[in-house]
C-alpha cells in the first residue's frame, strides 16, 4: 500500500497514513474493517492515521502501551461520548455512550447495580431456558444460518431483563417495534442517509424515525405505567432504574430512563448476538476445541443448571479467545479535546485517538501464535487490561461486560449440551458490517447432525 510520507507539519502530529483519498479510506474501513486494518498495520507499522470523510482524522494505536496511554488517561481530554455522536439521534442525548464528564459519573453510578455479580447471575436458569427453547426449533441435516437464531437468543433475553417476565399485548408491540427498528438494512440506510442528503435519503430517513418514535411511545408507556407501581419486589432493569437515586436523592427523570432503556435494548442484544456467531464458527473449525468443550459440558449431567455451566473455567477461556480473534468492535475513539501526547506522536484538538481491540489482540510478543484458536492460553496465564479489552477498557468500560460474558457462556455451554453441529458452506468466513459491529459473512451457516446429546427433537 502507498504511504504519504510525514513531511511538514504532519511531521510533527501525525504518524503515516495511506495514499488513498478520505473517502477511498472510509470505503475500506466500511467494507473490509479486519482486513485493512490488517494491511494499514502491515505496511504503516503499529501506529497510522487514517482520514475518515465526514469524521476527520483517526489515529490508530495498536501498542499495549499507547492504548493504556489513552484508556487511562483523563477522560476531560480523551472524549468517548463524541465518538459515539453518529447514534445520538437513535439512543438520545441521556444515553451513556454519549455523556461526558459528571454526567456519565452520575449515570453510569445510577446504572452499574443493573450488572452487579448478583443481579446478573439471577438471570442464569433465564439464559439456559430460552437457549434451550430455541435450540429444539433446529430441524436435522438441512443448513441454516445460526446468527438469526442467536439473534433471537439475546433479543428475548434483552426484553425480558429490561422489563420483566411479563407477556402482555403492549410488550409484544414493543418486541416487534423494536426489531423494526434494528432491522439491519433500514439502520444502515439511516446512518448512510444522514450523510448522503437529498430527497432519496430524505425519504429512508423518515421512514425510521417513524419507526423509532413508535418504539420511544411503547417504551414511555412502559415507564409511566410502571412509576405507579411499587418495584421493590422485581428484579428487572427497568425497576432498577425507577428505584434509582443520586448522591443528592433525586430520582433518574423520565427522558434518562427511556434513552438508558433503549441504549440497554440496543446494545444488550446485537453485540452478544454477533459474538455468539463467531463463537459457533471458532468451535465448530476446531475439532479439538470442540471436542474438549462439548465433553465437559456433557459431564455435568442432564439436571444441571445455568449457573453451573457457567462455571466452567475452559468454557470461559473459550469465550474470551473468540473475543480476542473476532472482537465485534475493532476499535476504540475518543475524541481529543486539547493537545496531548500519545505514543510519541501529538494529537491536536478535534482529532480521534483510536486505540485498536482487533490489532491489539493479534501482537505476537504479547499472544502466542496469535492466528491461531487456542483458549488455553486463557488457562496459563492472566493478560492486562490494555493487552486484552474486547470490552474497552478505563472509566469507559463497557458497563455490561459481565453480563455479556456470562450470556455467552451459558449460551454456548448449553448448545454444547443440546445439540451436535458442524460447519456448512464457506469455511473461512468473511468480517462483514452489520449495524455497528463486524459478523461473520453469511451468519455462519450450520447443519444439526443427528448424534444430539440431550435436547429434544423438534
Amino acid at each position: 500500500m502507498p504511504v504519504i510520507p510525514r513531511s511538514g507539519v504532519c511531521a510533527m502530529t501525525l504518524p503515516p497514513r495511506p495514499e488513498l483519498s478520505s473517502a477511498q479510506q472510509t470505503l475500506q474501513w466500511m467494507t473490509r474493517p479486519y482486513g485493512f486494518l490488517e494491511e494499514c498495520a502491515a505496511t504503516l507499522g503499529e501506529t497510522f492515521a487514517l482520514d475518515f470523510r465526514g469524521y476527520g482524522v483517526g489515529v490508530i494505536f495498536s501498542s499495549p502501551e499507547a492504548i493504556q496511554e489513552v484508556l487511562g488517561g483523563d477522560p476531560e481530554v480523551f472524549w468517548a461520548g463524541a465518538g459515539n455522536g453518529i447514534l445520538k439521534p437513535f439512543l438520545g442525548e441521556n444515553s451513556l455512550l454519549l455523556l461526558e464528564g459528571e454526567r456519565h459519573r452520575r449515570e453510569r453510578k445510577l446504572l452499574m447495580p443493573s450488572f452487579g455479580r448478583g443481579r446478573v447471575q439471577a438471570y442464569g436458569e433465564l439464559i439456559h431456558r430460552v437457549t434451550q427453547e430455541i435450540c429444539r426449533e433446529w430441524a436435522f441435516d438441512a443448513p441454516f444460518a445460526v446468527r438469526p437464531s442467536m439473534q433471537k437468543v439475546a433479543f428475548r433475553l434483552i426484553i425480558e431483563m429490561v422489563f420483566g417476565p411479563e407477556r402482555t399485548e403492549r410488550r409484544q408491540r414493543l418486541s416487534r417495534a423494536f426489531a423494526a427498528v434494528l432491522d439491519d438494512e433500514l439502520f444502515n440506510l439511516a446512518l448512510l442517509s444522514q450523510r448522503a442528503g437529498g430527497e432519496a435519503a430524505g425519504a429512508r430517513w423518515a421512514q425510521f424515525v417513524g419507526q423509532l418514535d413508535e418504539l420511544s411511545a411503547l417504551i414511555y408507556e412502559e415507564i409511566d405505567e410502571r412509576r405507579t407501581e411499587d418495584q421493590q419486589a422485581r428484579g428487572d432493569i427497568l425497576a432498577v432504574l425507577l428505584e434509582a437515586r443520586d448522591e443528592e436523592g433525586q430520582p433518574m427523570l423520565r427522558e434518562e430512563i427511556h434513552d438508558e432503556v433503549l441504549t440497554l435494548m440496543a446494545t444488550g442484544h446485537e453485540s452478544t448476538a454477533t459474538a455468539l456467531a463467531w463463537g459457533i464458527y471458532w468451535l465448530l473449525s476446531s475439532p479439538q476445541v470442540y471436542a474438549r468443550a462439548r465433553r465437559e459440558m456433557l459431564a455435568l449431567g442432564e439436571a444441571c443448571t445455568g449457573g453451573q455451566i457457567a462455571q466452567s473455567a475452559y468454557l470461559e477461556a473459550v469465550v474470551k479467545e473468540i473475543l480476542r480473534l473476532t472482537p465485534v468492535i475493532p476499535v476504540i475513539a475518543r475524541q481529543v479535546q486539547r493537545e496531548v501526547k500519545v505514543g510519541g506522536y501529538t494529537l491536536e484538538p478535534g482529532m480521534v485517538a483510536m486505540p485498536a481491540i482487533y490489532l491489539a489482540h493479534r501482537r505476537a510478543e504479547v499472544f502466542e501464535e496469535p492466528e491461531r484458536f487456542w483458549p488455553e492460553r486463557f488457562l496459563d496465564r492472566t493478560y492486562r487490561s490494555h493487552q486484552f479489552l474486547p470490552f474497552g477498557g478505563g472509566v469507559r468500560r463497557c458497563i455490561g461486560a459481565r453480563l455479556a460474558m456470562y450470556e455467552m457462556k451459558i449460551v454456548l455451554g448449553t448448545l454444547l449440551r443440546n445439540v451436535d453441529l458442524e460447519l456448512a458452506g464457506e469455511r473461512a468466513l468473511r468480517p462483514v458490517r452489520r449495524l455497528v459491529t463486524i459478523a461473520p459473512s453469511g451468519g455462519t451457516q450450520v447443519v444439526r447432525r443427528r448424534e444430539s446429546a440431550l435436547c429434544e427433537s423438534p
